[in-house]
């Protein structure tokens, strides 16, 4: 549950081990990240070389959950927020 301006890094192997730990939600730590372009449309930011950022608390969203151990997220606005109903249990790690 991610907007168009998010990205969640986190690998296939590091999802199947929370998996396996019984982990519902995922912790999030949110950064913004610092680009300086010299083009009106983007196209010279490369995001694999983006390495000046910011760590923002309201940025630390649960956006990665698993849907079936969740019945309901309840997101408030902008999802920064919300109430899980379900089987939860959040990542030790961020």
């Amino acid at each position: 549950m991610a907007d168009m301006d998010e990205f969640l890094c986190i690998t296939e192997d590091q999802l199947k081990i929370e998996k396996q730990q019984g982990t519902t939600i995922l912790n999030v730590k949110g950064f913004n990240m610092i680009v300086q372009s010299q083009k009106n449309d983007l196209t010279d930011i490369d995001l694999q070389d983006i390495v000046k950022y910011v760590e923002i608390q309201q940025e630390n969203k649960n956006l990665c959950f698993l849907r079936e151990g969740i019945n309901e997220m309840n997101y408030d606005f902008g999802a920064h927020n919300c109430r899980p109903i379900g089987n939860i249990k959040y990542s030790s790690n961020k």
